[in-house]
């Protein structure tokens, strides 16, 4: 394309191929118009913008743009040209890319990562993603507020700012980073163990690769807050012991009143005897009298 003037603009040559994809009329003196017109309202006043940029500072001129054609079908296009000048006259020679499927592509990841975001932050799991650099390349919020890390120092995406600021938290910090560094020695395992804090509370940490076949992306961390679990636990097992104390006790007492009515019972006998021996002593010395 080059300049009229005042602000206008043309085309000196269109491929077959060009003509092809877009499904213009090569030969139609206002090409330049047509192609315009068929760029959706939204995005025509950034690509006149961008062709009126290239042309005033003679630089290269690049832009997409969705395209919708004469029969009704939608593409997406990538401009890219260069100037140069021809007998005084500043002509962008360039090509028109069919970038379609490659938009479907990006539009398709992005609608798969705002699913995948979505379902982190509506976890009650702080959950960590590292690359295999040890990088962080995605968090939710709630692993923030788990540890207390300032989202700027997550950002930032140094896994080993992060790590300090767990560190500082723990109670076993040597057992904590010795767990780390061995999962990291060994890209392919899974840990599960339960990490206690200086502040009481309890996390439940899992970690496992992410991979595909043999090929490692990187690793994913989970924690969990299971302190109200934990001291449920503590207390049915406080409760537990206390059961089997009083059965304990129990038995003993069991034992003992066992042994107390056998007494009461040979007390009873033995009373009776004498009583029997009492009634036939007096009538034995009823007769002789």
């Amino acid at each position: 394309f080059h300049g009229t003037g005042s602000g206008e603009y043309a085309t000196s040559f269109i491929s077959n191929r060009a003509t092809s994809v877009l499904g213009l009329d090569p030969d139609s003196d206002d090409f330049f118009r047509q192609f315009v017109e068929c760029i959706p309202a939204r995005h025509r006043e950034s690509f006149m913008a961008s062709v009126a940029e290239a042309v005033d500072e003679e630089r290269p001129w690049q832009f997409e743009m969705p395209f919708a054609k004469p029969d009704g079908t939608s593409i997406w296009l990538q401009g890219l040209s260069r100037p140069e000048r021809r007998d005084g006259r500043l002509i962008f020679n360039g090509v028109l890319l069919d970038i379609t499927q490659r938009k479907e592509a990006e539009q398709e990841l992005r609608r798969s990562y705002s699913i995948l975001k979505a379902q982190q932050e509506a976890s009650p799991d702080g959950i960590l993603v590292v690359n295999a650099d040890r990088e962080i390349v995605s968090y939710n919020q709630r692993f923030a507020e788990l540890w207390g890390i300032p989202d700027e120092v997550v950002a930032r995406g140094a896994d080993e700012e992060a790590l300090g600021w767990a560190l500082r938290q723990v109670e076993d910090p040597d057992g904590f980073i010795a767990t780390v560094k061995d999962l990291y020695a060994r890209p392919t395992a899974s840990s599960n163990d339960e990490v206690r804090l200086r502040d009481g509370r309890v996390f439940d940490r899992y970690s496992r690769p992410i991979q595909h076949g043999r090929t490692i992306f990187g690793r994913i961390w989970y924690f969990r807050d299971i302190t109200d679990r934990v001291e449920r636990e503590q207390q049915l097992r406080a409760y537990a012991n206390d059961l089997e104390e009083t059965k304990e006790a129990l038995e003993r007492n069991s034992q003992e009143l066992a042994h107390t009515v056998f007494k009461l019972e040979q007390a009873r006998e033995q009373a009776e005897a004498a009583t029997q021996a009492k009634s036939a002593f007096l009538a034995n010395m009823s007769h002789e009298i």
